[in-house]
């Protein structure tokens, strides 16, 4: 079974690609968009009472990978972006993810499968992402109700 890496991690290392000096494409926007989905996500798992474990985890997480970014690109006012040097970059990035992920068929499947999978462990109280199931595992806590 292929892993799916997500893609908010694909955003994070484009972050980390940029402000190291390897890329010049700004990705805040992409990481506003991102945190958006974050905030929604959060509220959905508050919505099907997730373990407060999880959120915390979860939000804990994503203020390294999403707020901490986006902070510091804001800050240092390198948000001022245009379409052609910044967004289509980051559409550019997302079709080779994709193809990345459905090895070339550019079969959406894979990305709904990825989808569903995260609706249903949002559902089911579980980890929705590779670094919060391991910190599951690795501190041995349950996520039954």
């Amino acid at each position: 079974m292929k892993i799916v890496i997500p893609p908010s991690y694909v955003i994070f290392t484009w972050y980390l690609l940029f402000i190291a000096g390897i890329v010049p494409y700004n990705p805040f926007w992409w990481l506003v968009i991102a945190l958006v989905v974050v905030i929604l996500t959060t509220l959905e798992m508050m919505y099907y009472r997730n373990d407060f474990r999880l959120i915390l985890m979860f939000i804990v997480m994503n203020v390294f990978i999403k707020i901490i970014p986006v902070y510091h690109l804001y800050s240092q006012k390198v948000q001022n972006i245009d379409w052609k040097n910044d967004l289509l970059p980051g559409f550019v990035l997302m079709v080779v993810y994709v193809a990345f992920l459905t090895n070339g068929t550019f079969s959406l499947a894979i990305i709904e499968k990825f989808w569903k999978k995260i609706q249903y462990n949002i559902q089911h109280n579980k980890p929705i992402s590779p670094i919060i199931s391991y910190l599951y595992r690795s501190l041995n806590i349950s996520s039954n109700r």
